[in-house]
C-alpha cells in the first residue's frame, strides 16, 4: 500500500521486517477500499516521497478556492482531524471544486510529497521517482468525487497566535481582535509585482504573518486599519506560519469585539 520511493528507506524495511511497509495497524487490506483520516494517511510521510498504490481513500470537504487569485495550483481538503492540499495544474477550479463541497479523494497512484516541509498530494513522473508534479485536470477528475448532495462549509476554526497548533496547518482558520501592524497601514497587500508577507498583531503583541500572492485581485488594496476579524487558510513554508486569505471580504476590521 505504501511505497516509499526513497531506496536508502525501502532497503532499512526490507531488512527489518522482510516485507513491503504496512500501515501502522498492520491490517491484511486484501484489497478491499479503505478511508482513512487526512492525519494518519500524513503521518505516513516521512520526509520522502512516498507513492499510494492501494485503493486508499481520503474524505473531507474543500475549504479553498482560487476565484480571487490568491491560491492557485492548491486544493485543500479537511475532514475533522486535519487538512491536506492536492497540488494541481488547474486554473480557475473553483468553477467545478467549489468550498464546502464533499469531496473523496482516491490516493491510489498518488504521491506523497511536501513543499516547505509542507504534506501535500501530487503525481510522480514516470521517469523518475523522485521527480513530482501537479495533478493535471484529467487525473484531478479521475481520482476525485463530488456528493453534490453534500455542501457545507465548515466553521473555520477561531484560534489565538500563541497556541497555534500542527494540525492547523491547511485548515480554514480565524483570529480575533487582530490588526495589521502599524507601520504597514497605507501599504497595499502586495508590492509591486512580487508575493508579499504582511503582519497582524493581537493585543498581546503575538505576530503572524499573512501571505499574499501578487496574482490576487486583491494585491493592490490597501490594507485594512483597525482591530478585528480575519480569516484564511493557516499554511507553513520551512517552519514559519503563515495565513493565505481566500477572500478579503472575510477580513473585517474595526471592530475588535469580531
Amino acid at each position: 500500500m505504501w511505497k516509499s520511493i526513497n531506496l536508502i528507506t525501502a532497503l532499512f524495511l526490507l531488512a527489518s521486517c522482510g516485507k513491503e511497509p504496512r500501515l501502522a495497524d498492520d491490517t491484511d487490506w486484501g484489497g478491499r477500499e479503505t478511508t482513512v483520516s487526512i492525519a494518519y494517511l500524513k503521518e505516513k510521510y516521512l520526509g520522502a516521497p512516498l507513492l499510494l498504490d492501494g485503493d486508499i481513500y481520503i474524505e473531507g470537504r474543500i475549504v479553498s478556492s482560487d476565484r480571487r487569485g490568491n491560491m492557485r495550483n492548491t486544493i485543500y481538503i479537511q475532514d475533522d482531524t486535519g487538512a491536506i492540499c492536492k497540488w494541481a495544474a488547474v486554473s480557475d477550479y473553483y468553477k467545478e471544486y467549489q468550498t464546502g463541497m464533499a469531496i473523496k479523494v482516491n490516493c491510489n497512484s498518488l504521491v506523497l510529497t511536501d513543499y516547505g516541509k509542507m504534506v501535500r498530494l501530487a503525481m510522480y513522473t514516470a521517469a523518475d521517482y523522485y521527480e513530482v508534479t501537479p495533478l493535471s485536470l484529467d487525473k484531478l477528475r479521475a481520482v476525485s468525487s463530488i456528493n453534490m448532495g453534500d455542501w457545507s462549509m465548515p466553521e473555520p476554526a477561531r484560534i489565538n497566535i500563541p497556541t497555534i497548533k500542527p494540525t492547523h496547518c491547511g485548515c480554514r482558520v480565524s483570529f480575533g481582535n487582530v490588526q495589521f501592524i502599524e507601520n504597514e497601514l497605507g501599504l497595499a497587500w502586495c508590492d509591486d509585482g512580487i508575493d508579499t508577507d504582511r503582519t497582524i498583531e493581537d493585543a498581546s503583541g503575538n505576530r503572524h504573518i499573512v501571505r499574499t500572492s501578487r496574482n490576487a485581485d486583491f494585491a493592490h488594496y490597501a490594507l485594512p486599519s483597525g482591530r478585528g476579524y480575519i480569516e484564511g487558510i493557516l499554511t507553513q513554508f520551512n517552519g514559519t506560519s503563515q495565513l493565505i486569505v481566500i477572500n478579503p471580504d472575510n477580513v473585517i476590521m474595526g471592530n475588535p469585539s469580531l
